[in-house]
């Protein structure tokens, strides 16, 4: 498949929403490869992953546990990842950091979905369970 080039986020979903079941493997597949040595499976669009994610010099991500898998008697404490940026981070650069960092699912939620941006230099990393899906 030929590289893409977008123009805004809007033509990103727009393409991304045209496409085969075949392309949207191929896109899936890249990223599952790509952090195979991950404590957790990275299920978020190469395209994406290439995307600038932040410009700022200092970005925390966010990992909650308010999912079935706990209740409020066992449910971990948040957990925060500090990522330094001396230039735009993608968020291909973000992932590999938080497995540097250790960053893992932590339960029965190991798919990486989304990683989303709730202040200017805070984002919350977003997983799912495909057998709830």
């Amino acid at each position: 498949m030929e590289e893409e080039i977008y123009t805004s986020y809007e033509d990103y979903e727009k393409k991304m929403n045209d496409r085969t079941d075949e392309e949207w493997s191929e896109q899936i597949d890249y990223s599952v490869k790509k952090f195979d040595h991950a404590k957790f499976v990275c299920y978020i669009f190469k395209d994406t992953l290439q995307f600038d994610f932040s410009k700022e010099k200092m970005v925390v991500i966010k990992q909650t546990f308010n999912c079935s898998c706990f209740n409020n008697d066992n449910r971990p404490q948040n957990k925060y990842f500090v990522i330094n940026n001396n230039n735009n981070l993608t968020l291909e650069e973000v992932i590999e950091e938080l497995i540097k960092q250790g960053f893992e699912a932590g339960c029965d939620h190991y798919f990486l979905d989304d990683i989303e941006q709730e202040t200017d230099v805070q984002y919350r990393a977003v997983f799912i369970n495909m057998d709830e899906e």
